[in-house]
């Protein structure tokens, strides 16, 4: 149910690629056991960001975003 409204969600994760040093601790903590932040089925609890050692995670407005 979650991953429908992810796609018209105003609201989401989002990884900083110049802090992240690709470990991977996001990936492996999360609850809905996806394949990259901010994936399709991502509900945006926001476990990745607590053990992200870099502060590369970070919650985002997707308001005019282009896909």
């Amino acid at each position: 149910i979650y991953s429908l409204f992810n796609r018209i969600s105003f609201f989401g994760i989002a990884v900083d690629n110049g802090k992240c040093i690709h470990c991977n601790k996001c990936v492996d903590s999360c609850l809905m056991d996806v394949k990259k932040v901010g994936d399709h089925e991502c509900i945006n609890c926001g476990e990745c960001r607590k053990v992200c050692d870099k502060d590369a995670i970070c919650y985002k407005l997707k308001v005019g975003e282009k896909k």
